[in-house]
């Protein structure tokens, strides 16, 4: 989603995955406060925590290498994603060949299925692409920028606006789908309006801020598209029970939105520094 983004609106895509480390965090921090608040508040609501073997430390460790040597690498500007990721790959496969979990009939069908999902990710862009050329030789988001500079509305509220906006439409659409039809209409919108930004802090900016709303639209209710398919895996949990156990953590990212736009810097922070 982030790569999609960073196309629309020609941002370099490390900077992008730099800005969306803090944000990252803080969602990690916030959700393991939300977990412990919750079983603390109602006992009984979670298993009971086992003691954790040095085996299964180690293989933890190990599995995430490939995760930490991408971000790593790629944020560091040591190389391009394209890069970090082929060595990440040479790092799975060596590590599965080595444990016997990997075959040639697997190898087979993780080319394959690789090619099919590259093959859409480009198709999706070039859709995105082109729906950004027609709707900016049109004049829409032009236009919607001009009416919204007029309305005498304030910054904060305009930008409130759109995430509501995006709130509503996380009911009722896919993120990806959300991102390639609302972002060539957003954007220029937030672009014509004085944040206090550069040009290329306000895309990371409201990328960020964005996309967060964007998933968060998916657990929203009535609609949230995600709590239906989480529902769909435990099918002897009625609804109801579904979008209450979410609840909090919907209430965790409201927090971190309501941080994240007023305060750019917690985006910021890491590119600034890169930079």
């Amino acid at each position: 989603m982030l790569s999609v983004y960073a196309i629309i609106v020609e941002i370099n895509i490390i900077t992008m995955f730099a800005a969306a480390l803090s944000p990252r965090i803080m969602a990690t921090l916030m959700f393991i406060a939300v977990i412990l608040l919750y079983v603390r508040l109602v006992p009984g609501s979670g298993p009971k925590a086992q003691p954790v073997g040095r085996h299964d430390l180690i293989g933890a460790t190990v599995a995430m290498l490939p995760v930490v040597v991408i971000f790593g690498v790629v944020i560091g500007g040591i190389y391009s994603p394209t890069a970090a990721a082929a060595i990440s790959v040479v790092m799975v496969v060596a590590y599965v060949v080595a444990h016997h979990r990997l075959g040639l009939q697997d190898m087979v069908e993780a080319m394959l299925e690789t090619a099919h999902n590259s093959g859409m990710i480009l198709l999706v862009v070039f859709g995105a692409e082109l729906l950004k050329i027609c709707m900016s030789r049109a004049g829409v988001p032009q236009a919607a920028a001009d009416l919204l500079e007029n309305s005498g509305l304030a910054l904060m509220t305009i930008m409130v606006l759109i995430i509501v906006t995006f709130l509503v439409l996380g009911c009722l659409m896919g993120s990806l789908s959300m991102v390639i039809l609302a972002i060539p209409f957003c954007w220029p919108v937030v672009a014509g309006l004085d944040y206090g930004l550069t040009p290329d802090e306000t895309k990371l900016w409201f990328g960020i801020t964005i996309l967060v709303v964007v998933e968060l639209g998916l657990i929203m209710p009535p609609v949230g598209l995600n709590v239906f398919i989480i529902n769909s895996v435990a099918r002897d949990v009625p609804m109801r029970v579904t979008f209450l156990g979410v609840m909090p953590f919907f209430a965790s990212e409201i927090m971190r939105i309501t941080l994240l736009v007023p305060f750019p810097a917690i985006a910021l922070f890491l590119p600034r520094i890169l930079q």
